[in-house]
């Protein structure tokens, strides 16, 4: 009897136990989730957001934090090309004119010229050379139907390339929260758009755009700044053709703009306002932009013109992108190049002033 009680007393003890250690489990259980809970928002709170980049800007920025070449099997527009030692990225096309927007925010001419992209080495046109009508009426039953009498001229507008070289330190392409492509874009679009500005005003055309400035086919005046008025700016103004002058732009140097900001009228009333602290302006109800590129050799110029009908950008649409991590261990390089052309397709489209005495 006592050897069955005992036994029963053991069995009891052991369920007993058992169940203690089940009940200690799920505490434990629910502690654990307690703590897994608490260090998973500990580290949501603290970690560093990842900004979600677009699809646009997936590959560039790919590339230029990892040199990784990631493209879509459908995007034929963003592709490598494959070097001895080296992979050029070439941005798909969004990206390029993305670029191009911000190049024309800054640079003045490539704005208001006529532009045109091509993938070949240069752009041709043929224009007709003639003195008298752009036309002629006919009729059908006019004999000279379809017969030519008029003389054509091919022109081409070769491209060149301009380079532009950036550095960024290696920290901040590890940093997700830092816009690469952001700051692609703006660090160069401002190299280019100087370059370029320059270029399409006093450009030689052997190794760049040739000039609007660098050519003798302009109607120019010349006079002494000291002898500078307003019935200059309106003299200048009507001599151009209406169809023309409608849409003209004056263009003139930091000094010319002070002389017009001066201007007052008989009541002595400023003639100009005060918007051309901004660089931009109007006189005779015409646009004015101020650029430190209307001073060359010493002499200011002021430059009138319809830069749509005058002047021609020729540019590849593609840009090429090359990363370098070897130059410094510190930052990763950037050669960022394209091809762009420009030339005077029109020169009764522009007038202007130099003003020789002005050094």
């Amino acid at each position: 009897m006592n050897t069955e009680n005992t036994q029963s007393h053991q069995q009891s003890s052991h369920h007993e136990k058992i169940a203690t250690l089940e009940n200690m489990q799920k505490d434990l259980s629910k502690k654990m989730s307690q703590i897994e809970r608490i260090m998973q928002k500990s580290i949501t709170d603290n970690a560093t957001p990842v900004p979600t980049y677009s699809t646009r800007n997936d590959q560039l920025a790919s590339y230029m934090r990892y040199a990784k070449l990631e493209y879509d099997s459908q995007n034929i527009d963003c592709h490598e090309t494959k070097g001895a030692s080296n992979n050029v990225f070439i941005p798909q096309k969004e990206i390029s004119d993305r670029l191009h927007s911000k190049v024309a925010a800054l640079s003045p001419v490539y704005q208001l010229s006529r532009k045109v992209s091509i993938t070949s080495s240069a752009f041709e046109y043929i224009e007709p050379i003639t003195s008298g009508p752009m036309g002629r009426w006919i009729t059908s039953i006019d004999g000279n139907l379809g017969k030519e009498d008029i003389t054509f001229k091919r022109h081409k507008i070769p491209t060149f390339d301009l380079e532009t070289i950036s550095r960024t330190p290696r920290g901040m392409l590890e940093d997700l929260s830092f816009d690469v492509e952001e700051w692609f874009l703006n660090e160069v679009s401002k190299k280019f758009a100087v370059m370029e500005e320059k270029a399409f005003l006093h450009g030689d055309g052997k190794i760049m755009p040739s000039g609007i400035l660098n050519t003798t086919e302009i109607a120019s005046a010349e006079l002494s700044f000291n002898a500078l008025t307003l019935e200059h700016f309106v003299d200048l103004f009507y001599s151009l053709e209406d169809r023309f002058s409608r849409n003209a732009t004056f263009i003139v140097s930091a000094k010319v703009a002070k002389f017009l900001a001066k201007l007052k009228d008989a009541s002595g009333k400023y003639i100009v306002d005060s918007a051309l602290r901004n660089g931009v302006t109007k006189l005779l109800n015409t646009n004015v932009i101020v650029s430190q590129n209307m001073v060359h050799d010493g002499v200011d110029t002021i430059l009138l013109g319809n830069f749509e009908e005058g002047y021609l950008v020729v540019e590849r649409q593609e840009t090429r992108v090359l990363r370098n991590p070897y130059i410094d261990q510190r930052c990763v390089t950037f050669y960022v190049t394209r091809r762009v052309g420009g030339a005077l397709i029109d020169s009764s489209a522009f007038r202007r002033i130099k003003l020789i005495s002005s050094k």
